[in-house]
């Protein structure tokens, strides 16, 4: 493993790390009219932009897994979900998508949509209504934050001509 792939892998391993404890524990207090980030969806979309699909597939997973351990919630769904958005994330470079922040944004805002959309049909919420609220705001929430995330995530990922992870 060549020094670039081990300082995105670590950079990976903690950024997630980040991300759940943030999730456990800032989320809640970060709340603006109900709507509260996904710390873990969000680099589970941002972090594939800047690596192959294969591997935007597994950090989407370990997204999920984080997320379903913090929360509480569907961990299946949320597993699967986000792995197969990892690798649909991971594939837009590689599609002539441009990637830059303003792409990160729109990556993280229809993400969180699609995913939020398949935990919704996949484990139905008891209030819908209130499901649906939290979704759009989460996804506007995700949206604004990936400008500054992916300027870490193309950081820490380090040149771009050799993605090999």
């Amino acid at each position: 493993m060549n020094p670039d792939d081990l300082r995105r892998t670590f950079g990976i391993v903690v950024s997630l790390w980040v991300a759940a404890v943030l999730q456990s524990g800032a989320s809640a207090h970060m709340a603006i009219f109900g709507a509260r980030p996904d710390f873990l969806l969000l680099l589970g979309l941002v972090w594939p932009l800047v690596l192959r699909p294969s591997s935007g597939c597994i950090v989407g997973f370990f997204s999920g897994v984080l997320h379903g351990w913090v929360t509480g919630v569907s961990l299946t769904v949320n597993a699967i979900a986000r792995c197969i958005a990892g690798y649909v994330s991971g594939m837009a470079p590689r599609s002539g998508f441009d990637v830059d922040s303003r792409s990160a944004a729109v990556v993280a805002f229809t993400g969180t949509l699609v995913i939020q959309a398949a935990v919704f049909f996949a484990a139905p919420p008891s209030d819908r209504l209130g499901f649906l609220k939290a979704t759009i705001g989460m996804a506007l929430y995700n949206g604004v934050l990936a400008f500054p995330v992916f300027w870490v995530v193309r950081r820490l990922s380090g040149p771009r001509d050799d993605l090999i992870l």
